[in-house]
């Protein structure tokens, strides 16, 4: 994620079929936010359009891809 609360993601070719695959075998699987940017998290967190923003796009993507859960 950056400042705004925007999200930035690389996925493989068959994310989608590990996912599934996952999900037949009884494994939760969460997606993970990362940020290194100290300067970036300030901005983020700072501002409730930035922080809704980034909530917003979280349930998007879990709804999305059919992820159980987030780690922040």
């Amino acid at each position: 994620t950056n400042g705004n609360g925007d999200l930035f993601y690389e996925y493989d070719d068959d994310y989608a079929g590990r996912l599934a695959f996952a999900h037949s075998h009884g494994i939760k699987c969460h997606a993970s936010v990362v940020f290194m940017d100290k300067a970036g998290l300030h901005q983020l967190l700072s501002n409730p359009a930035n922080r809704t923003r980034l909530v917003n796009n979280l349930v998007t993507r879990v709804n999305k891809d059919g992820y159980d859960g987030v780690n922040i």
